[in-house]
Order: C-alpha cells, then sequence, then structure tokens
C-alpha cells in the first residue's frame, strides 16, 4: 500500500482516497501509516545495528502500544536523558514545539478502535470516530517526524530513505552498503578479461579447496579454467 520513499503528503492522500469509499480501512491504513512511522523513527534514533533492532521487533512483537516500550529500549537507554520517551513526545514536546499536536492517550484511543474493527469486534465505524482517528494517526506521524529532525538532526526525508546502521553508535548511517555487483566493478576496473578469468578460477578454486578439505588437484583447477573461458568474451 505504500512505499518507503512516498513522502507524507503521498500518504495522507492514499489514506483520504480509500477513506471516501470506507471510513473502516482509511482507519486501518492510517494506523499503518503510524506504525510505520513510529519504527523509522526508533530505527534513526536508535543506537543498535539496523538490522538486530528490526529483528528485535519482530522477536519482541513491538507493535501498537508496545511501540512505547521499543523506544524505551532502542531509544533512550542509548541517549540517556537526552531523548523524550514517546508519551513525552505527544504529551509535552509536541505541544511545546508544534503547531497541531495529540496527546498519546488519543492515539491509543485510536488504537482501539481499530483493533475492534481489525479483530472484528464491530465491522464499521461511525463517521465522527473514523475522521478522528484519522486525524489523530496523521497528526501523530507528522509530530513524529518533526521530533526526528529536532532531536536527531535529521532532515525531512530521512525517515523515507534507506536507514542502515552496521555498528551500535548513537548515530543512523544513512548509506546502504555497496552491492556485490559495485563492489566487483569496482575492484575488476581497468582489468583486461584474462586478470579476472584467473580471479574468478582462484575463487573457484579456493571454494571447492574448502569443501574438500585441502584436497583440490592441479589437474582440476586446469579444466575449471578451460571450462569457463567459453563464458568469457574477448576484450
Amino acid at each position: 500500500m505504500f512505499l518507503v520513499s512516498d513522502g507524507r503528503d503521498k500518504r495522507k492522500q492514499t489514506i483520504a482516497r480509500h477513506a471516501i469509499d470506507d471510513l473502516a480501512v482509511g482507519v486501518i491504513l492510517a494506523a499503518i501509516d503510524f506504525e510505520w512511522t513510529c519504527r523509522r523513527c526508533i530505527l534513526a534514533l536508535g543506537y543498535e545495528p539496523t538490522m538486530r533492532m528490526k529483528e528485535e521487533f519482530v522477536d519482541q512483537k513491538w507493535f501498537g502500544r508496545e511501540l512505547k516500550v521499543a523506544w524505551q529500549e532502542k531509544v533512550q537507554r542509548g541517549n540517556h536523558k537526552s531523548i523524550c520517551s514517546l508519551s513525552e513526545v505527544f504529551d509535552k514536546w509536541a505541544k511545546e514545539n508544534c503547531g497541531c499536536y495529540v496527546v498519546w492517550q488519543d492515539v491509543m484511543h485510536a488504537f482501539d478502535i481499530r483493533n475492534k474493527i481489525v479483530h472484528g469486534a464491530t465491522g464499521t465505524v461511525s463517521v465522527q470516530d473514523g475522521r478522528t482517528c484519522i486525524n489523530v494517526f496523521e497528526v501523530a506521524c507528522d509530530v513524529l517526524c518533526e521530533y526526528v529532525i529536532t532531536a536527531g538532526g535529521f532532515d525531512s526525508r530521512s525517515i523515507f530513505k534507506r536507514i542502515v546502521r552496521y555498528k551500535g553508535t548513537g548515530d543512523a548511517v544513512e548509506v546502504a552498503k555497496p552491492s556485490i555487483k559495485k563492489q566487483k566493478e569496482k575492484k575488476f576496473a581497468g582489468a583486461s578479461s584474462d586478470e579476472i578469468l584467473v580471479e574468478g578460477v582462484r575463487l573457484r578454486v579456493a571454494n571447492m579447496d574448502r569443501i574438500t578439505g585441502g584436497k583440490v588437484r592441479p589437474s582440476l583447477a586446469r579444466k575449471l579454467f578451460v571450462s569457463m573461458r567459453p563464458f568469457f568474451k574477448e576484450w
């Protein structure tokens, strides 16, 4: 439904478009957007490697009300007193720094209505409750994005980019590790076809040597070299 690269405006438009036909669907989408935004903010402000944090989101079942626990564990603990708790972001920081805000209790009430819809307790939602929930979730997302910019020193598009942190630090690294293809292109830049071929054979022999426990014969290495040559064009 949403792409990582979709900004706030596009997400709001998507939610509003579906809410016209069915408010219940709009509420669910708005809740999805809030949970995604909150997780992205935790990844950006957190102090542990990104992959480890993503795994814990699944293992610990941090969603809905439990996002407050995730924020405490992965953001506050690593940044000590410099970062507000998730409830303080809405109840205190937003009141002082944002023109429009919602309190944490409003967000939790909106989640209660969302849960009733998702788990079949109710098949629909009133116009007033539906529009209120959507508005609460959207304002909450705006507040979180603003907080990441202010507290973390990120730009307005930071959480809509790939967030990668390889080591446990307090700073998120917004650059992805180069792909294997890019690494190979850099390694073999300016190399001849024979040099690339020899390197390929060397890697295959090394791999077979590991598998067979150091019993790769020279004759086998020559056969590998000959068998691979047809797959390379002359440069």
